[in-house]
């Protein structure tokens, strides 16, 4: 079998093959998925399937200028077929924005509805003066389709619920919706196992072999943080928040699965929620601070401990300040929030840059351990404002 064009995948929005031969292999750059749990691929001559397994979603996508595969060989009923290299994107979540940037496929996002996330000048400028950017602010997008308006070729959905009402075909006044997928990072439980969604943004690019190599490179430097780091003692680690809602205070102690393993990969013990916890009912600051007051460390998961933060007109600083003052974490000075970088940040280079976390995480978890380090994401909320 021969590639098309002998050593690489075909990428550029407007390019496709120059002509069809099925003995040619038109993907001689493939991505391996070795750790994700959340979506797989298989590669065929001129097309490749990828799979969301725990949705039951297919993708077929066909190398431009080939034959669209036979709809008869896929019994999936909702098997999406997909022309690759797609030109035009909607990007409904700003975690996915790094993805897109870190491929060279920038200019590619034309429809987002989290244009207020935009941490990137290049990604601000572009919605904010250029026009190429449409931040659009009407949720009701399967009504008001502003993909159709924006020639949108595919629009990569968000994990959740929430972009449920868009269905791939479906008919508005502006015309149907395109193709809709899924970016299903919900499914991992491992760091890894995120890395690897950018290999799948890779797919619909063609873009595989610039993925795979930052994949590899990002996983290699993770593990050897996570060695560097074994024979440090476990630190107790309080990983929660408070939020105010209809006049109460409520905390939070939740994390995703594969978070709260680099934690522990870190050298932290996360202690979890104090005894007697009911997440539906107002916090109870008596067991909260009983509870606090045995962790090293507190991980303030959210971006409304300092003063005003991002507008906000509730913060523990203002409110709560007499509560946490004398708890350990606080009362040491070890309690730092996701702000370092600004929190939108927190949410979207991040997740192309885990290994960096993990270093901040390092360096929060073992101070006496002098690992020459800057963090980047988790700020010192006592000493630090950003």
């Amino acid at each position: 079998m021969y590639s098309a064009w002998g050593a690489a995948n075909i990428i550029g929005g407007g390019c496709c093959a120059y002509m069809y031969n099925e003995s040619y292999d038109y993907f001689p750059d493939k991505a391996i998925v070795d750790f994700s749990a959340g979506f797989s691929v298989e590669y065929f001559p001129n097309y490749k399937v990828v799979t969301i397994p725990n949705r039951g979603e297919r993708y077929v996508l066909f190398q431009k200028g080939t034959p669209e595969p036979d709809h008869g060989q896929f019994a999936q009923m909702g098997t999406e077929y997909i022309p690759i290299p797609i030109e035009r994107a909607a990007v409904l979540s700003n975690a996915y924005f790094p993805y897109f940037e870190l491929l060279g496929e920038r200019r590619s996002m034309v429809v987002t509805t989290k244009y207020d996330y935009l941490n990137e000048p290049c990604l601000q400028k572009m919605a904010l003066e250029d026009g190429g950017l449409d931040g659009v602010t009407n949720r009701d997008l399967a009504s008001s389709n502003p993909f159709a308006t924006n020639n949108v070729d595919v629009i990569f959905r968000w994990s959740g619920s929430r972009d449920d009402d868009l269905v791939t075909g479906a008919n508005t006044t502006a015309g149907p919706l395109p193709p809709v997928v899924r970016v299903d990072t919900g499914a991992e439980t491992t760091a890894a196992g995120f890395m690897e969604w950018i290999e799948y943004v890779s797919l619909f690019f063609n873009r595989e072999r610039e993925a795979s190599r930052m994949v590899a490179e990002m996983k290699a430097r993770y593990d050897c943080v996570v060695s560097h780091v074994s024979l440090q003692p476990v630190v107790r680690v309080l990983y929660s928040s408070f939020s105010y809602r209809s006049g109460e205070v409520k905390c939070s102690f939740s994390d995703s699965t594969w978070h709260r393993r680099m934690v522990t990969q870190a050298g932290g013990e996360v202690i979890g929620e104090y005894p007697g916890y009911d997440s539906s009912g107002p916090c109870n600051m008596t067991a909260f601070r009983e509870h606090a007051e045995t962790a090293d460390v507190w991980l303030y998961k959210s971006n409304n401990f300092q003063e005003g933060r991002y507008g906000s007109t509730w913060s523990v600083m203002w409110n709560l300040s007499s509560e946490v003052a004398d708890v350990a974490p606080y009362r040491n000075g070890r309690t730092f929030d996701p702000n370092g970088n600004h929190f939108r940040d927190f949410w979207s280079s991040r997740v192309v840059q885990l290994d960096v976390e993990l270093e901040d995480l390092v360096v929060v978890l073992h101070p006496g351990f002098n690992y020459a380090h800057t963090r980047v994401y988790w700020l010192d909320v006592k000493r630090e404002v950003d």
